[in-house]
């Protein structure tokens, strides 16, 4: 709607739903969007940055549903303004983002994707720079380790994270503008990447479209299971999220490596491709194409599994058959790498060489030092280079592989065939009751429990959110 801004750290968005819901949630089953113009017109403000100001301005936040109805007339005429207000700011920023991406082109896939996590936006930015020059075709800045269980959108240009930095609008956008200034240098495009996870996931998903970056990690399931975060709050907000992807062309990366970061991958491989055709199916609910569908799986085989290597390339082929229209995101070997560092750079070129052998779209680069701690600059380099020569060393390798009748096909279809079991038990006994029962990820999780259920209201027959009604519409049409 166009309200930004916090005082004392409270972003006035979360200060202004508060206090409306004080006296009970179900003040706000119609949503929010009409009792604020309402109050607005009550008080005689034009402009919405303002009249938000003025209600945070006292010692106690204004309850916006507390305002007597005003004319309707002049309601509904201040709601579409507002509305087309919001729709301009999306579209000014989508069409910013897609002519620089024209003009400058992104790689060719694989995509090379590097995550920076220093804490410090500017510091994140300035590595960013540098494994650009080297390489790099997808920057990601890993959050802040606790932001997730956040229930707001934090403001200003935040530092001190730890395990990542804060995510917010004046980060994300100092990191555009670095990735937009060494794109011009070296000719190329640079993709910007978030995470649209977590309680405040449809708001960093706005403001992410705002701020023009191109993905967003938004899984249809990894704060329920790996964050204990309400059921009913994640699929509804990952819907609102995946439509916003949908309007502005966000490719979406989806969290698959973490069931077998927490169950074993021989075992359970099958999760991985049921995750994936689940998350397919609520991305095209939410209107969004199988082309901006980044779905997961990694290469978390035990390297002491006998044909480990084989096993992996397998269960990556199963994935670019099984979905042969979508960027798939490959991600490395992280359950198994500890603190020997040379190990994990060897155990990486076999990542890097399935990724390359199987068309993957999206590779998330592994690093040599990431389970020991967060990696110097030098050892993300030395990540893109093991990669480069991977890639040059097997270029021709595809057209060579056998697979009938081979380990390959034989592992491929008895993950298949276990795939199409577990969807069959979770089509059987429904996905909630599947969640409760600890079927994904071996993780149980209540309906009516974990983080963020108060936030959960039931909307009633008057509910009105004209910007999403309006953004469904286009997206129909």
């Amino acid at each position: 709607m166009g309200v930004d801004g916090a005082k004392f750290y409270v972003p006035h968005t979360k200060a202004i739903v508060d206090a409306a819901m004080r006296e009970g949630k179900e003040k706000l089953s119609g949503g929010i969007f009409r009792p604020f113009v309402n109050a607005m017109i009550a008080k005689g403000f034009e402009d919405v940055q303002m009249f938000a100001d003025s209600l945070v301005s006292g010692e106690n936040v204004s309850d916006v549903t507390a305002v007597p109805s005003q004319d309707e007339a002049k309601v509904l005429a201040l709601m579409d303004r507002i509305t087309s207000d919001a729709m301009s700011r999306l579209d000014g920023a989508i069409a910013l983002r897609a002519k620089n991406r024209s003009e400058l082109g992104v790689g060719e896939p694989p995509l090379l994707y590097l995550i920076v996590a220093t804490g410090e936006i500017k510091d994140d930015a300035r590595q960013a720079r540098v494994v650009a020059r080297e390489g790099a075709d997808v920057i990601a800045v890993i959050r802040h380790s606790g932001q997730s269980l956040l229930d707001h959108f934090p403001v200003g240009m935040i530092g001190g994270g730890e395990g990542g930095t804060y995510a917010t609008r004046a980060n994300m956008r100092h990191l555009r503008e670095e990735l937009d200034d060494v794109g011009l240098e070296l000719g190329r495009y640079i993709q910007q990447t978030n995470y649209a996870s977590g309680m405040a996931m449809p708001e960093v998903a706005a403001v992410a479209v705002q701020e023009r970056l191109d993905m967003l990690l938004c899984d249809s399931m990894y704060g329920i299971l790996f964050r204990d975060i309400n059921p009913y709050r994640t699929f509804l907000d990952q819907h609102y999220s995946r439509m916003l992807c949908a309007y502005a062309g966000i490719t979406i990366n989806t969290g698959e490596d973490n069931y077998l970061t927490n169950a074993d991958a021989v075992a359970f491989a099958h999760t991985v491709y049921a995750s994936n055709f689940m998350n397919e199916q609520l991305a095209l609910l939410a209107h969004l194409p199988p082309y901006l569908m980044g779905l997961g799986h990694a290469y978390e085989i035990d390297p002491k599994v006998e044909n480990h290597y084989l096993l992996q390339l397998s269960e990556a082929l199963l994935s670019r058959q099984l979905f042969p229209d979508h960027p798939l995101k490959y991600m490395p070997p992280t359950k198994h790498i500890g603190a020997d560092m040379l190990f994990a750079h060897v155990h990486n070129v076999g990542f890097n060489k399935v990724a390359w052998l199987t068309a993957q779209t999206i590779l998330l680069l592994g690093i040599m030092s990431e389970g020991v701690r967060t990696p110097h600059l030098e050892e993300r380099l030395d990540s893109i280079r093991s990669a480069r020569l991977a890639f040059n060393g097997a270029h021709d390798e595809g057209s060579v592989i056998r697979t009938d009748g081979t380990i390959l096909e034989t592992r491929a279809q008895e993950v298949l065939a276990n795939t199409v079991r577990f969807l069959a038990e979770v089509e059987r006994d429904g996905i909630l009751p599947s969640i409760e029962a600890g079927k994904f990820a071996e993780m149980r999780r209540s309906l009516t429990g974990g983080h963020g259920y108060d936030g959960v209201i039931t909307r009633s027959a008057s509910y009105e959110n004209p910007i999403f009604a309006t953004i469904e519409e286009r997206l129909i049409k």
